[in-house]
């Protein structure tokens, strides 16, 4: 084996490449913790649950009727794009474009910011909730555009024209219906719902959470007002708390991450040893018999 195959071999799957300029390199990053900064956004709808007053109907009804539509969103991309979800890096080899792709590039995070506005609306606070959304579409646009560049060079052309054709984020146009839409796969949703089992009961739980919360039923903020501590020290601890969870959250995906990148890497040195002993199996000459 050459050098430059165990340079290769010994590589990280998961980092950027080394050639990549440090803007690009800044890009990866943000796209493999993406999920930091949604954590972070949880911080202003804790603060609002906390200090806003009775529970008004038209809050909990909007904020139902916007976490549907996130559910509804997310269920329906994940159905058409399955196992191609860039779940841990950007390495496409398939262009999806129908279904909720057609008529934004990526439902998947539109799916994920409406879910916060949701819970923000049902925290209590319509400014924080306009915020939120805003927000997380500037979160979401460094990985947005380092995905986009990975995609040009993977798919080339075809990508080109869908992207000329579809938004990145918000459906304002017409569904894309180029050539690709006519031969599409759809995972059945058996599939969908294993994939996405924890979807339906986590964002049941926080918004349950909230209502208990506003209604009175569990007395949190009762509890807080009584305790007679000041504001600027309560969201002082939900930050404190929101970031270490988001650290901690952050050393644990990194920490998978090299647990799967070192598990490939076992994997095509075995792969590798086996074809080299097969190859020299095959080459070696064989023996006459002995008469």
């Amino acid at each position: 084996m050459s050098n430059e195959q165990e340079t290769d071999l010994n590589a990280n799957p998961n980092a950027p490449p080394a050639d990549l300029s440090w803007k690009r390199k800044l890009q990866a990053q943000v796209f493999q913790h993406r999920g930091v900064p949604l954590l972070l956004l949880a911080v202003p709808i804790v603060y609002s649950m906390l200090t806003k007053g009775d529970l008004q109907l038209w809050e909990a009804g909007l904020g139902l009727l916007l976490a549907v539509m996130a559910i509804s969103l997310r269920l329906l991309a994940i159905r058409r794009i399955g196992k191609n979800a860039r779940v841990r890096n950007c390495d496409p080899h398939t262009l999806i474009c129908t279904g909720p792709f057609a008529w934004t590039r990526n439902p998947l995070y539109l799916a994920n910011i409406l879910m916060l506005t949701a819970l923000a609306v049902t925290a209590g606070n319509e400014w924080v909730s306009l915020g939120i959304f805003v927000i997380g579409i500037f979160c979401y646009w460094p990985v947005i555009l380092w995905e986009q560049t990975r995609l040009e060079e993977e798919l080339g052309a075809a990508y080109q024209s869908y992207k000329a054709k579809v938004p990145a984020l918000l459906p304002w146009r017409a569904p894309y219906n180029g050539p690709e839409t006519a031969h599409a796969a759809i995972v059945p949703w058996g599939e969908v719902l294993r994939r996405e089992k924890s979807l339906i009961p986590g964002i049941g739980v926080a918004y349950g959470a909230l209502i208990l919360a506003r209604t009175g039923v569990v007395p949190v903020v009762q509890w807080v007002e009584a305790s007679g501590l000041d504001h600027n020290v309560l969201h002082t601890s939900i930050w404190a708390v929101s970031i270490i969870i988001s650290v901690g959250y952050s050393i644990t995906s990194e920490r998978k991450r090299s647990r799967r990148a070192l598990r490939k890497l076992q994997q095509r040195q075995e792969h590798l040893a086996r074809e080299a002993a097969k190859a020299a199996v095959e080459s070696s000459p064989v023996l006459p018999a002995q008469g």
